[in-house]
């Protein structure tokens, strides 16, 4: 007699509800989506979110929003260039990412 094999597991699905609320920033040629939420209290700081090489601000999901409502602070969330709904990474002819040494540098400099 032969058994069925044993299923899968799998992840949960996340439920938590992704922002829609993303606005659009034009920093010459570069358009990158964002998210600002306004802070509760006068002295409150904004706190700026930093996703990792592969997120977007979507990712993020509703944790600006519980953070920001537990503290009162403000929030940027933004979308690096190439990621979320931002413009596209430049490519080289063979459709790789072009190499940028300066990306990081500019992005401190201009985009923060």
């Amino acid at each position: 007699m032969t058994s069925s094999p044993e299923p899968v597991p799998q992840p949960p699905v996340d439920t938590r509800p992704v922002p829609t609320d993303l606005e659009r920033l034009s920093l010459g040629d570069i358009d990158l989506e964002y998210r600002r939420i306004a802070s509760t209290e006068r002295w409150a700081p904004t706190i700026v979110f930093l996703h990792e090489a592969l997120g977007s601000t979507g990712l993020w999901r509703d944790f600006p929003d519980r953070l920001c409502n537990l503290t009162g602070c403000g929030a940027f969330i933004y979308s690096r260039q190439g990621h979320g709904y931002t413009t596209p990474l430049p490519r080289d002819d063979a459709g790789n990412v072009a190499p940028d040494a300066g990306y990081l540098q500019h992005e401190a400099d201009v985009v923060l």
